[in-house]
């Protein structure tokens, strides 16, 4: 059986033939298209269409990821002017589509090679028969959590107030005036505009988010890097405590993932296992996702749950 995948973000639409066999999902195909060239349902299709033609034959499901809001009817990009509707994708294609949001396809993707694949860093061995969590910083931070029936649940962890330390005040006034914003989230520290924020602070050098993390996050001894780890673990630990993730917390995102020392590092397993649940917080598995395609095996991953929800109807 063939399942067709879609991972579209603000920059990339990631896209993927993948084979399922017995209950082993495999990507077959792999390909990538600038998010400006799909504005509709009919351009998702017609580029799959022009890469794999006949080999999209035999094709039994869809499965869509994309990075915002989901509805019934399909979905809406949070960075771009890009609208897909579920039934048009449904009628281009001639086959079922299960639509999701980005990290519910970070979450799905635990279950396939992707997940399996990621690097231990930290803590206990990974245990499906607990809740598996997921967090991830790149343009936003965004988090959910897998329970172990399988269903995911959604969070908007990443808009919630943001811990800092009294040291650290100092950068979050900096924060609050930059972006003209008196409540702080994670998705304003941790995200690529926060980390370029911090690092124009600590040294007042302008940066992009990627230089920043290429000359600030390889290493941990300098005072970006510091702070920014710190910062990351806590928000990881406070949800860990949220969701009680004993089968694992898999860290998603271009800034771990492009930098990891960030998650590798024991600035890293010290800020996180702290506090009065120190004990239970070690045993917590921390793992990093190596492969970038984590996105795509999710949404592949959706698809083929989509099409085995269907069949017990």
């Amino acid at each position: 059986m063939k399942v067709l995948a879609f991972d579209i973000g603000g920059t990339n639409c990631r896209m993927a033939l993948a084979r399922v066999e017995g209950q082993v999902l495999c990507l077959e195909r792999k390909a990538q298209v600038s998010t400006d060239s799909v504005r509709t349902a009919r351009d998702l299709y017609c580029a799959a269409q022009n890469l794999w033609g006949q080999e999209m034959q035999g094709a039994a499901a869809c499965g869509l990821a994309v990075a915002g809001p989901v509805f019934s009817w399909g979905a809406r990009l949070s960075n771009a002017d890009l609208v897909i509707n579920r039934a048009d994708l449904e009628d281009c294609l001639g086959m079922p589509v299960n639509l999701c949001n980005d990290f519910a396809a970070v979450a799905y993707a635990l279950e396939t090679k992707a997940g399996k694949g990621a690097e231990h860093c930290h803590g206990g061995a990974p245990d499906q028969t607990r809740v598996r969590a997921v967090v991830g910083a790149g343009t936003g931070f965004g988090c959910g959590l897998l329970l172990p029936s399988g269903v995911y649940v959604p969070s908007e962890g990443g808009h919630m107030t943001f811990p800092f330390e009294p040291e650290e005040e100092s950068f979050a006034a900096f924060l609050r005036q930059s972006l003209h914003w008196s409540q702080l989230t994670a998705d304003n520290v941790l995200s690529g505009r926060g980390l370029e924020l911090l690092a124009f602070h600590v040294t007042g050098r302008v940066c992009s988010p990627k230089e920043a993390g290429e000359r600030y996050l390889q290493e941990e001894d300098n005072e970006v890097a510091h702070l920014y780890i710190r910062l990351f673990a806590r928000t990881c630990r406070n949800w860990a405590l949220a969701t009680l993730c004993l089968g694992g917390l898999w860290i998603a995102g271009s800034l771990a993932m492009c930098n990891r020392q960030i998650v590798r590092s024991e600035l890293f397993a010290r800020e996180f296992v702290q506090g009065v649940h120190a004990d239970l917080l070690a045993r917590v598995p921390i793992l990093l996702f190596d492969d970038a395609d984590y996105g795509l095996w999710g949404a592949a991953r959706a698809g083929q749950r989509g099409l085995y929800e269907r069949s017990t109807w």
